[in-house]
This record gives C-alpha cells, sequence and structure tokens, in this order.
C-alpha cells in the first residue's frame, strides 16, 4: 500500500461521501470566480498539501491552520472542500489551473515568484532547522558539513537553500508525495539521515525526543497562503480576517 492510500484509508471511515471523492480525485471541477462566486457556490475550495488533515494540532490552538480556516470560511459564509493533489508540487498548478480558490501549505512569499498565485498576509512566523535522529551520535551543525539533506524541493526556501550550500550539504530530492510529518518520521527511524523542516512542523511533532535540531539556519519567516493573483476580492477578504484574527482577539 502507497503512502498516499494509507492516509485515505484511514481517514474514509466517517468522512462525508463528497469530501472522500473530493481528496482522492482531486476535485477536478475548474471554477475561477472570485469571492462572489464562492459564495453563490457556499463553498470555498481549500488546496492543502499532503497530510494537512492528519497533522497534530500546534501545542496553542492560536497557530491551527484548520481552524483558522474553518473561522475564515464562516466569516465568508461558505464550507470548506479540501483538495489534497497527489504530491506538494502540484499545490500552485491546483490552485491556478481553477480546482481550487485558496492554497495552504508551509510556503513564504519567495516559491510564488513569478507564478499566477499571490500571497495572503502571513499567518505563521517560523525559521527552518536540519532535523536528525536522536540516534544518531550527538553532533555539532558544522559535523554536518559535507554530508546529504533529503528534502522535498518545491518546499525549499532561498534562505534555507543558501544555508545548505554554505555547509556544502549535497541536497537529495525526497519523494513530494510524502507529508512533512512522514519525512520527519523517516529521519527519526534513521532511513534518511538528514532534512530540513520548519519550527512549526517540528512544535506540531508528537515526539521531539526523536529527532536532534541544528540551527535555525534561516531567520524567521513568514508562512503564507495563497490565491490566484485576479482574485484580489478574495486576497482582501482572507488579509482582513487574518488580521483580525492576530491583531483583534
Amino acid at each position: 500500500m502507497t503512502t498516499r492510500s494509507r492516509r485515505l484509508s484511514a481517514r474514509w471511515i466517517g468522512l462525508p461521501f463528497a469530501l472522500v471523492l473530493c481528496v482522492i480525485s482531486g476535485c477536478n471541477e475548474r471554477r475561477f470566480g472570485g469571492l462572489e462566486a464562492i459564495r453563490e457556490h457556499g463553498e470555498i475550495r481549500v488546496a492543502i498539501r499532503p497530510g494537512f488533515l492528519e497533522s497534530s494540532p500546534p501545542p496553542n490552538e492560536e497557530g491551527d491552520q484548520k481552524t483558522q480556516l474553518r473561522h475564515l470560511a464562516a466569516r465568508i459564509g461558505a464550507e470548506i472542500r479540501w483538495v489534497e493533489p497527489e504530491s506538494n508540487d502540484l499545490l500552485i498548478e491546483t490552485l491556478e489551473s481553477g480546482r481550487a480558490d485558496l492554497m495552504v501549505s508551509r510556503f513564504s512569499a519567495a516559491p510564488l515568484l513569478g507564478t499566477g498565485s499571490v500571497p495572503t498576509a502571513p499567518v505563521e512566523w517560523v525559521a527552518d532547522f536540519i532535523v536528525a535522529s536522536s540516534k544518531m551520535p550527538e553532533l555539532t551543525l558544522e559535523d554536518l558539513r559535507g554530508g546529504q539533506v533529503h528534502v522535498q524541493l518545491s518546499g525549499l526556501n532561498p534562505a534555507a537553500r543558501s544555508a545548505l550550500e554554505d555547509l556544502k550539504l549535497e541536497v537529495v530530492p525526497v519523494p513530494e508525495s510524502l507529508s512533512a510529518e512522514e519525512v520527519l518520521e523517516q529521519v527519526s527511524n534513521g532511513a534518511i539521515p538528514l532534512t530540513v523542516t520548519d519550527s512549526g512542523i517540528i512544535e506540531r511533532t508528537p515526539d521531539t525526543d526523536s529527532l536532534q535540531l541544528f540551527g535555525p539556519i534561516t531567520e524567521r519567516r513568514p508562512v503564507v497562503w495563497a490565491v490566484r493573483a485576479d482574485n484580489l476580492q478574495l486576497r482582501r477578504a482572507i488579509d482582513d480576517f487574518i488580521f483580525a484574527e492576530k491583531v483583534l482577539t
């Protein structure tokens, strides 16, 4: 059974049929309308990274994006339809092809440059760390120099890439179909030696004792959501919502 099949099997029981069908098919219906079209259809289609629905909440609910998205949907008068593409590197395509209205991942704004998508206001601030298994000998960041680090290229931001180059670490691509949590699990059990992940994912990891952290290797950066560049009314509504959630509550 593939990684994706295991995730789908685990979530099958208890989910509405329409939601299960949407997750499996990737929701091939294409719509390019803005905020009014979302309200008219009564749903906002949210493209999510693999593993998002199963991810653990953060220590405090303030940073729980699933909760934030439910509040957003209620604010604009719509239900959420989750759209999970086969892999992380298909998220932007899923949004820009009209199969989703909003994209949620661990992006900062940089990967969106040159695309047809634009970032929202920040929903979270994180820093990036190199992660190894706690089963490995206790090391320093300098001890890692010249080794290999396994990462998903779609999520590697420019600052982290530069830090890895400075350490002369060889970047080995990890399958984009894996969730960030599954990559950490492979590090924890020794299947891969090193990876890079952000502090938000680390905070949501139930067993951090199984991991060694090196860094941070970047300054704090914003995590953003994204909408199509021509959907500015939706972008403004989301930015207003984020401001109200972060500042006024």
